[in-house]
């Protein structure tokens, strides 16, 4: 959607680092070196465009973080759950041979 605006030279993407499988949203540049942004990089990147679509750059970045902040969180329950179910003893059941 945000490379749908025209003359927006930033658009939102979604980053997979391949070692931890982190997943995460951030913005990137368009044209050019295609570079990752900064969150504090996006109001002057975006201070050609209209109000409108100045408020939704802002409102889409500030989404982003808490989406990216949800992700953390619930990654971090769910490593807290995997380092509990380790802990704990197996049940084992005796297997009827017959």
């Amino acid at each position: 959607m945000t490379k749908s605006i025209p003359g927006l030279g930033i658009y939102l993407v979604l980053h997979q680092r391949t070692s931890s499988g982190y997943v995460f949203l951030r913005w990137r540049e368009r044209l050019g070196s295609n570079r990752h942004l900064n969150w504090d990089d996006v109001p002057d990147l975006t201070r050609g465009q209209p109000p409108e679509v100045r408020k939704w750059c802002q409102d889409t970045s500030a989404y982003a973080q808490e989406l990216n902040a949800m992700h953390l969180r619930s990654r971090e329950a769910i490593k807290g759950i995997r380092k509990q179910v380790q802990q704990r003893d197996p049940h084992l059941f005796q297997r009827n041979i017959f």
